[in-house]
């Protein structure tokens, strides 16, 4: 045996060099860090984008939900009239910000009437429904200055919101006609919807203010 000989040399093995950092080192932790930090300042600009988008969504399927659902009670008391030979008429009862819709059947042939209303001569056809209940956030109310609807006049903040004659009804006829009006509907201040009927046909129809355009649309 030859006890001059060299030890063997052990090979080089990665991490075993001078520069190399032992984990958990300093300079590691300040890299996790900058990333933890960078990563929370993402996720703030993030929700700051969405939340204020996600909000308007909100409030504009809303809207169009409430004025759809009117838009549908207006086509059921269409209905109604024809089928029944009797006028039926849509009284919009506004209360602040909660306003009820209940549908009424003429009692007595000469039209849907206050007094009628209250004494009962015009029943009603099932009870109220309140879209600020069913839609939290909506409201009959015209809450800015809005364009006028096909040529129609302009309207201001605060003017009548339900436009369907001086007793608040929407009556329907059983030949189709209506005493026509338009009801707007706000679910924020820049969302507004009109639910139009139209005198000569009865029709409804949806209308949404285009912010972009200034023009009502459908939605």
């Amino acid at each position: 045996m030859n006890r001059h000989a060299p030890a063997p040399t052990r090979g080089w093995e990665p991490g075993t060099g001078p520069q190399a950092k032992p984990a958990g080192s300093r300079a590691g932790r300040g890299a996790s860090l900058i990333d933890l930090v960078f990563a929370l300042a993402l996720v703030a600009v993030v929700l700051a984008i969405s939340v204020p988008a996600f909000g308007h969504a909100r409030a504009r399927a809303r809207g169009e939900g409430a004025a759809r659902l009117l838009m549908t009670m207006c086509r059921t008391a269409r209905y109604e009239a024809a089928r029944r030979g009797a006028t039926v008429g849509l009284h919009v009862d506004v209360q602040g910000t909660r306003t009820g819709i209940r549908a009424h059947v003429d009692g007595d042939g000469d039209g849907i009437s206050t007094n009628d209303l209250l004494d009962g001569t015009d029943p009603p056809l099932g009870g109220a429904r309140h879209l600020a209940d069913e839609f939290p956030g909506v409201a009959v109310a015209i809450l800015e200055p809005l364009p006028g609807i096909d040529g129609g006049a302009p309207q201001l903040a605060g003017a009548s919101a339900a436009q369907v004659g001086s007793r608040n009804v929407l009556s329907f006829t059983p030949d189709g006609a209506a005493s026509g009006g338009t009801v707007y509907l706000a679910a924020r201040h820049d969302t507004a919807y009109a639910v139009r009927v139209q005198s000569t046909t009865g029709r409804a129809r949806v209308l949404r203010l285009n912010r972009a355009t200034g023009q009502w649309e459908s939605p």
